[in-house]
């Protein structure tokens, strides 16, 4: 049984060095101007012991290749498919290395669905790959995944929200995880003590910039979890090289963000109800219920709100996104939900 187990993990490594030095070999052929036809040898050949006298040549000459050279190769390839290339030698591992930590990775993915499972464990993360058909379990770090809630993913990174209430960014590929300022820094949170200096509750204030709606409500950690956070979204910030990370949150649909390196919230008063934003140039632009289009010039070290669509419509009912144009300008995108008349009100 032994014997047979490690058969099969041979042969199931030797069949991904075979996919992945086809992927390989198609951009090197483009970059070094050879016959496009010695991918197709590669694939018969593969099956026995020889290789094309070129093929030997190239396969010999891989390791040598530029950094900037094996970056452009790797960059091309799916997350499964870089994380192997990295494991190959010293020289792809640097190639794969520079493009995970300086974000030169720009290659689009295609989704992948993320879920837990019981039968998995508390802190193993399931992502299944269309592409390959197949589930990879990840191990993340505390606290259990299974424990947290969900609510954003962006450039890779996962937002999630642990029972404490506390914002998590995780990335489920290399296990790293950074801690977003605390729960109690968002404007309209307060804690509240039991005797021993613990947070027992919270008490969620209702009010935007405008207007104060009604008293102060105190919850549970639970009841706010589920009442507080709508969307998170995680920007990379060009100019410090680093990243802004904005929240949705209730009461009323409004705006906060922090920096990397912060230590609390800031608030982004004085609109409400947004439900989709997008980063660029410095500038956040968000997305209303009502199509409004606000943007936040966090470029500063003071930060300045335009309005540069004014409301659209009285009562919207559909699901509202916000997208780049390819000519540079904004689009917005409704997705229509039907609402039985008699639950108009």
């Amino acid at each position: 049984m032994e014997a047979c187990s490690r058969a099969g993990t041979t042969s199931s490594l030797w069949a991904q060095a075979i996919n992945l030095s086809r992927l390989v070999f198609r951009f090197l052929l483009e970059l070094l101007c050879l016959r496009p036809t010695l991918l197709k040898e590669f694939k018969i050949r593969a099956q026995v012991d020889s290789l094309p006298m070129e093929l030997e040549t190239l396969v010999g000459t891989l390791p040598g290749l530029p950094l900037d050279v094996l970056e452009v190769i790797l960059g091309s390839l799916e997350i499964p498919d870089l994380i192997r290339a990295g494991s190959i030698c010293c020289s792809w591992r640097a190639a794969y290395t520079s493009l995970r930590d300086l974000g030169r990775y720009k290659q689009s993915q295609t989704p992948c669905l993320f879920y837990s499972s019981k039968s998995a464990g508390n802190n193993v993360a399931c992502l299944y790959s269309l592409v390959e058909k197949r589930v990879y379990k990840l191990t993340l770090p505390e606290p259990p995944i299974r424990s947290r809630i969900l609510i954003g993913s962006s450039n890779g990174w996962l937002i999630t929200a642990d029972e404490r209430l506390e914002l998590l960014l995780v990335n489920p590929v290399t296990g790293e995880q950074i801690a977003l300022p605390s729960v109690v820094t968002i404007e309209h949170v307060k804690p509240i003590f039991d005797g021993s200096g613990d947070i027992q509750k919270f008490e969620l204030s209702y009010y935007t910039g405008e207007k104060v709606y009604r008293e102060p409500e105190i919850h549970d950690r639970n009841d706010l979890r589920e009442e507080l956070y709508f969307k998170a979204f995680l920007f990379p910030d060009l100019s410090s090289g680093s990243y802004i990370a904005v929240l949705i949150h209730h009461p009323y649909y409004q705006l906060s963000f922090a920096r990397a390196g912060d230590d609390k919230w800031t608030w982004l008063p004085p609109n409400s109800g947004y439900r989709d934003c997008m980063y660029m140039d410095g500038v956040l632009y968000a997305l209303t219920n009502l199509g409004e289009i606000d943007a936040f010039d966090l470029s500063g070290s003071t930060v300045t709100r335009t309005v540069i669509v004014g409301k659209v419509k009285d009562y919207i009912y559909e699901s509202m996104y916000i997208i780049p144009s390819p000519w540079g300008g904004l689009l917005q995108v409704w997705r229509i939900v039907d609402i039985p008349r008699h639950e108009v009100g």
